[in-house]
């Protein structure tokens, strides 16, 4: 039996994280000066950046996709995401990508593909150009062939051959090959982290991997690549040394005394100020030493102070951790013991899912009411990302932890 399958190269929309992760952004100049030398050095392909959680990896990634034209391909490892971890979703995603930014790279897909699929297999290609293939439609496949994707030949056929074929399609139509081209790739210890990868005997970062010492890439091609400093992650680059934004460093608290000196004199911050008795300095002073280097704590800090959640002349006895944040934001909705208990197993559910979940989604794991999700659901919208999915005529709402710190948290409070 033969059918028509239909291979669709789109690009993951992350526009809205990027929005997100540079709002007020500041400083790292001295990263992107470490990054700028990387590129001098033609003979080293990878950099990887490295950092504890909060220490700003993710925004820095951001910041490079908004500012730098030659990054050609970039992707986000989103841990409630699941879709963002699929390798080979992840290597269609960054396809896509390249089509858009790198001239003849369509041209040299579809070269490829004609190359490496049998003689048997016909092929059509619906909106195809020298720089763009929207549809590829492959006939009298055998759909057992699908069963289990061969992620190296993937990368062969979308990446690591259209790459190494552009030289000479430039050659041949006499033109000039781009000075660079950056592929990004953000919180790759997310990726490596979840149970499918665990399974699998390749995931996106043994993929990388593989085209660290590849001499058929152009010397052009280069990558970044984000993570924690996890040792799953870095074996596979040895002996490749890592940068690590160390949270206690000279420059990393200059960039987050910077960033507190700028909120700190919005005007919501006037009156508190004015009433505490406090100057701005002072404040901005003891927020320094709060921090202990973690910008992602003392953004949602900062975020509570303008709120008023907290008073100024009370910074002493502020929490000093995500940590003791979260649980004292989360304890107003558990003073109850009967909804600590349905809260608890909603957020724990959440916290544990690999994709924003719906309402009868969450009933059905949690065994709770419906009514009782739903009610709970609303106290619990300033802890939630809510999205939507749509099901034929029918919209639902759908849910995930609104940060990944959060998650943190509350998978370690088993």
């Amino acid at each position: 039996m033969t059918e028509t399958v239909v291979t669709q190269l789109k690009a993951i929309a992350f526009e809205r994280d990027i929005e997100r992760l540079t709002e007020g952004f500041t400083g790292r100049e001295w990263v992107f000066k470490e990054i700028d030398r990387w590129l001098q050095q033609e003979n080293e392909r990878f950099f990887i950046l490295t950092g504890e959680p909060g220490v700003g990896k993710s925004a820095i990634t951001a910041h490079l996709i908004q500012t730098r034209k030659d990054i050609v391909a970039y992707h986000l490892c989103q841990a409630a995401e699941l879709e963002t971890l699929k390798p080979g979703r992840i290597l269609r995603s960054l396809t896509d990508q390249l089509m858009e930014t790198v001239p003849d790279y369509g041209l040299a897909l579809l070269n490829t593909i004609k190359a490496t699929l049998e003689a048997d297999v016909k092929i059509q290609v619906k909106q195809a150009s020298d720089s763009k293939i929207r549809e590829v439609y492959i006939e009298n496949l055998n759909p057992s062939d699908l069963e289990k994707e061969d992620l190296e030949n993937v990368l062969d056929i979308l990446i690591r051959a259209p790459l190494a074929a552009l030289p000479k399609i430039y050659d041949e139509r006499q033109k000039l090959a781009p000075k660079r081209a950056i592929f990004l790739i953000d919180a790759l210890d997310v990726a490596v982290s979840t149970e499918d990868a665990a399974q699998d005997d390749e995931d996106i970062v043994t993929l990388l991997a593989t085209l660290l010492e590849d001499e058929s890439l152009p010397s052009w091609v280069r990558f970044i690549l984000t993570s924690r400093p996890d040792r799953r992650v870095l074996r596979e680059f040895e002996p490749l040394q890592s940068y690590k934004l160390e949270e206690m460093s000279q420059q990393n608290l200059a960039d987050i005394r910077h960033y507190i000196q700028k909120r700190v004199a919005e005007p919501a911050f006037y009156n508190q100020l004015e009433a505490a008795q406090m100057s701005c300095q002072t404040l901005v002073d003891q927020l320094t030493q709060l921090s202990k280097g973690n910008f992602r704590y003392v953004r949602f800090l900062l975020d509570d102070l303008e709120a008023g959640k907290h008073l100024l002349n009370n910074l002493p006895i502020l929490p000093e951790s995500l940590a003791e944040t979260y649980a004292k934001d989360l304890s107003k909705w558990f003073s109850v013991d009967e909804l600590t208990e349905r809260c608890q197993e909603i957020l724990k559910v959440l916290a544990k899912a690999q994709e924003p979940l719906t309402e009868d989604q969450l009933v059905s794991l949690t065994g709770i009411r419906p009514r009782l999700v739903r009610q709970d659901l609303w106290g619990l919208r300033q802890f939630l990302d809510i999205g939507c999915i749509k099901e034929g005529e029918d919209t639902h709402e759908t849910f995930a932890i609104f940060h990944p710190s959060l998650r943190e948290y509350l998978l370690n409070l088993e």
